[in-house]
């Protein structure tokens, strides 16, 4: 099912959980940096991005359901501010 093409019928995804992992850290810098605005805006579009996420393993199955809660948990946060 990886190998997604137009004969397979299978979309062809190129996101990774560590593509993920560098936009959660460019959110970190974002929040830490008192731009808030653009970090919840990033936040969004990292959660609307996890669906498309390829995993190859249980392990990354939850480090994607990690994210998500780091996601929201960072969200709340910064709409409540």
């Amino acid at each position: 099912w990886q190998d997604g093409s137009g004969r397979s019928g299978l979309p062809a995804v190129n996101l990774h959980l560590n593509d993920l992992a560098a936009s959660l850290q460019t959110c970190y810098q974002l929040t830490t940096g008192g731009k808030f605005n653009e970090a919840v805006a990033k936040l969004r579009q990292l959660l609307l991005s996890v669906p498309l996420l390829v995993v190859d393993s249980k392990q990354e199955m939850a480090e994607a359901q990690q994210l998500i809660d780091i996601c929201r948990e960072y969200l709340v946060g910064l709409l409540m501010e």
